[in-house]
Parts: structure tokens; C-alpha cells; sequence
């Protein structure tokens, strides 16, 4: 593993390693204590998404182990050839430049390649994992080393679980510059949070990267109800989040709704707006359903809207429509979506499903239905528009940013009645939930990776620059 040489202070490396160790010490004598491994499930980052999905060929980003406070994680490419970016410019000269290095990380970086540190959550459920995970995997084919400071926390509840979490985030904050350390410093630490207590923790990093490693921070929000966080808090936290926002170098919102919600709170300049992204090319709508055909897929909690879901699709199956319906995902409230496919033949109930097997049903489906109570820019919706349905959704966060009137029908939260007309019009008018269908895979264009990633290197080069 290529290491780097010491080039910050040395006093500042000193006290943080010397701080992390009886943190990661109590820690894992907590691990003992609960039966807890390093292979331990990992929780999401509050952020809800799907079942983790397997990391097949993730060799070739570095990473540290993160009960060592002494370790240290090393970027590097993949071993293949650049690409150029659909739809947009290449990256320039020195970007492009690939790493000299193996993909195992055993010969160091080419000069001039940008090199971007992650710091996030990798490997665990949560969009926001699944989001870094498409990242490292995307960077490096344009020219980026990549590697991946890991906060995914382990799973479960009760005092010990939570007293082993917070531990083990004071002991990787603690020894955070010590792993990133050295001449071949990240040019730029890239911080995926969402609101509560996942920004408390990603707030060290931001700090620890402005001031201690000296590299610039961008902090980018993923959260579902960060806008509440930021108008909500107290006045300790109000003091926080102003001192995290002035040492970001940017801040990244999902939408242009974010970016009128929290710029207030935000400082004049740094708000960038980035959205999320998909790629269309995995994607076949068939436009073909011989009748209308409605899917739900996501996690099974409150905040998707299961409920109303259910309950509308009671009002219409119990009205007559003609419609099949068909339930993805799982989670505590399962019980729902079997229970409704119990009182209801046209209704099936799959449980977990796949990455593969959920673009399979969405370009089978006609209607994608996400009614749910706060979202910042939601994967489902842009799925659903690949997969070339109209889209009934909840009027919430960046939804209405990626559905337009021409695509869908937007519903109030929590608003069952609402939910089950919004359906019942749109089964009746089948050439109607085509073409709503038809331009929403066109309009999806905007938020794919050959748009959306030049954005983010530009920014990357952006504030790289400005730091030197």
C-alpha cells in the first residue's frame, strides 16, 4: 500500500493519533462485549435506501481500516483506460493523466491527477452509500483517484450499540488526519451527510480537512429534511452549522428547490447545485402494458408512504378499476403490502428485489408511485422516469424539480384520498400515461451520469485550484 510522507504539522498528527486510541481502544472491547466483528452488518447513513448490494471488483480504491487510528489509505485508478464523458468535455490534460500504479495500490500516483478523498458511508443501505459506491466506481474512468474514508455505522440499538457508535465516530474523526496525511494529500475531501446526527459527525471532517489537513471541503447535503435541521435548530447548533458552512469550500444541494430552501442559511457563493443521477443506458421501456399497470418500489417505512399507498390502492381496486399493481422493497411495515395482496388478486407482493429485477419492472410498469413524506432528490423518481412511467408522487423536496406537470401528478404528503384520485385518473386515461410515460425517459436525460459527472469534476478542479 502506498503510504505518504508526512507534510502537515507534526504535532497536530501527534495529538490526533494520540486521541483516537482510547476511543477505538473502549470501542473495541465493546466489540467483544456485543459479539460485534469487523464484517459486522453496516446500518444506513440516515438516509434510506435498498439492500446493500455486493461490491464485486472494488478492488483498486484505497481504504483504511477504521478500528485503526494509525491507518492510512492510499488513492489510486483503476487499471483502464479513460473515457471520454458523454455530452460534455473531457477532463482536462492533467485529470485524464491515468495513476502509475496497480489497482492493489502498489505503485504511487501519476503527478498531476487529481486526487479526491470520499468520506461517507461505503458498502452499507442508504442512498447516500449507493451514491459513493457509483462515484469511485465512475471517477477513476475520468481520470480521478479515488479513495473512501468509511463512516457506515454498525446495525442494531440499545446503550451499548449506541455507545460503541459514538466511540467509534470520536475515534475516526480523531484519527482521520492521520490516515489522510502527507505530500499526496487528497486536493479535495468530498463529505456526504444528511441532517441529525449524521451531520454532527461529518462536521469533524469538514473541519478536520479545512483546518488540520489544509485541503478544501465540499459538503455535499443529501439529506431528505435538511431544511427543517437548518430552521429547527438551536442556537448551539445554528452556531455549528455556521461554522461548518464558512470553512466549506461548497456546498452541494440536489435541486433548485434546495438551493432556494437552504440558501438563506448559507453562504453567499457556496451553494452549487448538483443532481442526482442515473444511467438511462440500463434502462428499456417498453411502453407496451396491455393495461394500466402501477409499482411501488421502495423501502417499507413511514417516510415512503407506504401507508397511503395502501390505502389508496384499496379505494381503486375497491372501486372497479382494472389495474395491475405490483410492490417492491421491504422493511418493518411489510406486513402492509402483503396484507393488501391478500384482499387483492391484482395486487403482487415481491418483497426485496434486485437492482436488475427492479429495472425490469419499472420498464414493464406504466405508473410509479412514491407518495412520500420528505425527499431530497429521489433515485426511485429518476428510475421510474427511465423506465418510462408516468409518476405519482408526493409534493415534496426536489420532486416537482424532476416532474413536471407533462409527466405525472403530484399529491400533497399524507394525503391518501388525494394519492388514490390522483391514480384513478390516470388508469382511466391509458394514451395519456404513455405519453406522460414517452416524456419523462426524455426528460430523465437531464440527470444521467454523462451530464451530471463533467458538473462535479468542475467543480472538484474548481476548488482545487482556488485552494493553492
Amino acid at each position: 500500500m502506498a503510504l505518504w510522507a508526512l507534510d502537515c504539522d507534526p504535532e497536530a498528527m501527534r495529538l490526533a493519533h494520540a486521541a483516537a486510541f482510547p476511543f477505538a481502544t473502549v470501542r473495541s472491547a465493546l466489540d467483544v462485549a456485543i459479539g460485534v466483528g469487523r464484517n459486522a452488518p453496516v446500518s444506513r447513513d440516515d438516509d434510506a435506501g435498498s439492500r446493500p448490494r455486493a461490491m464485486a471488483g472494488d478492488a483498486g480504491i484505497g481504504t483504511a481500516d477504521p478500528t485503526d487510528p494509525g491507518a492510512t489509505a492510499s488513492f489510486h485508478n483503476r487499471d483502464r483506460p479513460a473515457v471520454e464523458i458523454e455530452g460534455s468535455r473531457q477532463a482536462p490534460a492533467a485529470t485524464r493523466e491515468r495513476a502509475a500504479g496497480d489497482v492493489n495500490g502498489s505503485g504511487a500516483s501519476e503527478e498531476g491527477a487529481l486526487r479526491v478523498l470520499l468520506v461517507g458511508p461505503e458498502g452499507a443501505t442508504g442512498g447516500i452509500a449507493r451514491y459513493i459506491a457509483e462515484l469511485r466506481a465512475r471517477l477513476p474512468s475520468a481520470g480521478v483517484t479515488v479513495a473512501v474514508h468509511d463512516t457506515a455505522a454498525p446495525e442494531g440499538s440499545g446503550p451499548i450499540r449506541f455507545a460503541r457508535g459514538l466511540l467509534g465516530a470520536l475515534a475516526d474523526a480523531c484519527s482521520f488526519p492521520v490516515r489522510f496525511r502527507g505530500r499526496r494529500r487528497p486536493d479535495v475531501v468530498h463529505v456526504h451527510t444528511a441532517e441529525q446526527f449524521s451531520f454532527l459527525r461529518k462536521s469533524a471532517y469538514v473541519l478536520l480537512a479545512r483546518y488540520v489537513l489544509r485541503r478544501p471541503a465540499i459538503l455535499h447535503v443529501h439529506g431528505p429534511t435538511f431544511d427543517e435541521f437548518i430552521v429547527d435548530a438551536s442556537v448551539p447548533l445554528r452556531v455549528l452549522q455556521r461554522v461548518v458552512f464558512g470553512a466549506s469550500a461548497a456546498i452541494v444541494v440536489l435541486s433548485p428547490y434546495w438551493e432556494r430552501a437552504l440558501s438563506p442559511y448559507l453562504p453567499a457563493g457556496k451553494v452549487v447545485v448538483l443532481g442526482n443521477a442515473i444511467d438511462t443506458a440500463e434502462y428499456e421501456p417498453r411502453f407496451d402494458a396491455e393495461r394500466p399497470h402501477v409499482v411501488f418500489v421502495a423501502n417499507h417505512v413511514p417516510r415512503k408512504g407506504i401507508r397511503e399507498f395502501v390505502g389508496a390502492i384499496d379505494r381503486l381496486l375497491d372501486g372497479g378499476a382494472d389495474v395491475d399493481v405490483t410492490i417492491g422493497g421491504s422493511g418493518p411495515l411489510d406486513h402492509l403490502a402483503a396484507d393488501l395482496a391478500d384482499r387483492h388478486p391484482e395486487v403482487s407482493s415481491l418483497g426485496y428485489v434486485s437492482e436488475e429485477r427492479k429495472r425490469e419492472l419499472l420498464c414493464a410498469a406504466s405508473i410509479y408511485v412514491l407518495p412520500a413524506y420528505a425527499e431530497g432528490l429521489p433515485i426511485g423518481v429518476l428510475e421510474g422516469m427511465a423506465g418510462g412511467n408516468a409518476i405519482v408522487a408526493a409534493d415534496v423536496g426536489g420532486v416537482p424539480d424532476a416532474v413536471d406537470d407533462d409527466g405525472g401528478e403530484l399529491v400533497p404528503p399524507g394525503d391518501t384520498a388525494a394519492l388514490a384520485d390522483a391514480l384513478a385518473s390516470l388508469v382511466g386515461r391509458p394514451e395519456a400515461v404513455r405519453k406522460m410515460g414517452e416524456h419523462n425517459a426524455a426528460r430523465v436525460e437531464a440527470y444521467t451520469w454523462s451530464r451530471v459527472l463533467p458538473q462535479l469534476l468542475d467543480l472538484y478542479e474548481r476548488v482545487a485550484a482556488e485552494a493553492r
